[in-house]
């Protein structure tokens, strides 16, 4: 199976917020048959080895499992939001490749639980006021989007999906004339390294 297109995401996206919100979402996505995407933080829903999330004590791992045997039919579709360095408390303080590294450990371990879309944010990690902070924030996605990308594949994982962009701090001071370029910059990095292009952007 290969990565689905932007057209046949589901249109309907839900923030694990509770319990009770995944339990609905899987009821909704049922009655009506139709898929639906549970997306979450890293604050909401984390792996085992840094200590899960806010919502439900869940770890990535746990929560999956919860969701698949609820979801014989697989509607429901997993997936990533902000997946990044510093978005968690814990990370706050460290050296970037410190954080960094535990950003693309938990991206692997959301690849090997059956996530599906994963976006790849970089945002916190950069100093907004720097001269070159947009910069910054294009290698470091592209950086990750092959970390991402390899790991995936090196596990036979084919079909995952990357999102790219940010609407947040350093993504609002991006005309759409550099994020053109930040776009191309990705996916002429993408090609290069026979990566899976990304298959949304967020701005």
């Amino acid at each position: 199976m290969g990565v689905m297109t932007a057209a046949q995401l589901p249109r309907f996206h839900v923030g694990p917020m509770s319990l009770h919100t995944v339990d609905a979402a899987i009821a909704v996505a049922y009655r009506h048959q139709a898929p639906i995407c549970l997306i979450g933080t890293r604050r909401q829903v984390e792996c085992a080895a840094q200590g899960g999330g806010y919502v439900n004590n869940w770890t990535t791992e746990k929560f999956a499992e919860y969701v698949r045997a609820r979801d014989p039919q697989n509607l429901i579709l997993l997936a990533r939001d902000h997946g990044g360095p510093y978005q968690r408390g814990a990370e706050q303080g460290l050296p970037l490749a410190s954080a960094l590294q535990l950003a693309l450990n938990s991206l692997a371990v959301d690849i090997l639980s059956g996530f599906k879309i994963i976006h790849l944010d970089p945002e916190k990690a950069i100093d907004r006021t720097a001269p070159d902070a947009k910069a910054q924030f294009t290698q470091m996605t592209i950086e990750m989007l092959l970390a991402a990308d390899q790991f995936a594949k090196s596990q036979n994982i084919m079909d995952v999906g990357f999102e790219i962009g940010t609407d947040e701090t350093v993504g609002e001071d991006f005309t759409p004339a550099e994020w053109d370029q930040f776009l191309a910059e990705v996916m002429g990095a993408a090609i290069a390294a026979g990566a899976n292009l990304p298959i949304s952007f967020a701005v």
